[in-house]
């Protein structure tokens, strides 16, 4: 299972109900119309219920989850138990740079209304035999993109958050280095 949540325990034997307490806790959205489910047991001995989410939660929604669970499982007289909410957050599987860069300048509205002139603009300079700052002049580019890849591709929220300086600095030097050698030969 990809994305899922866990209750876990030692004291309690979990047993198939509780899927229906999972259930109750889930916003919409979260389960599908056949719950997907198994319990094992770990080799601690520890006993779990695991139940499939149709997506990838944030961490402020896997917290309210995991809380509105917890709740609901102390309603029914269950007191020692975790609960694991996966969120893949820290990880992608993508280089983010490298798709970033991709969508500036393979979408062609993001291209035409945004990257392109922001490179004739560095170009113009460069050929004017002007000093310019690199990085002041792609970052606001660079900021646009983000929003647009990820409302683009419906990606969460959080997702921003993942892009982080080093990789705004990475897709600089990449972008730089690209275009700066494009610059010089005459290509813009």
């Amino acid at each position: 299972m990809e994305h899922f949540v866990s209750i876990i325990t030692t004291d309690y034997k979990l047993e198939d109900h509780l899927v229906e307490s999972v259930l109750a806790s889930a916003n919409a959205g979260l389960m599908e119309a056949e719950t997907l489910y198994e319990t094992f047991e770990t080799d601690n001995g520890e006993q779990v219920l695991r139940v499939q989410l149709t997506r990838q939660l944030s961490e402020s929604e896997a917290d309210s989850f995991a809380e509105s669970l917890a709740d609901k499982l102390f309603e029914m007289g269950y007191e020692n138990f975790d609960i694991e909410v996966s969120t893949d957050e820290d990880s992608l599987p993508f280089d983010i740079v490298e798709d970033l860069f991709v969508f500036m300048t393979n979408d062609p509205m993001f291209y035409r209304k945004t990257y392109y002139p922001a490179i004739v603009k560095i170009s113009d300079a460069v050929h004017n035999k002007k000093k310019i700052n690199f990085a002041n002049l792609i970052q606001p580019v660079i900021e646009k993109a983000v929003d647009e890849y990820v409302s683009k591709f419906a990606l969460p929220k959080s997702t921003k958050k993942m892009f982080k300086d080093e990789d705004r600095s990475n897709l600089i030097a990449r972008i730089k280095q690209e275009e700066m050698e494009n610059i010089q030969q005459g290509e813009y």
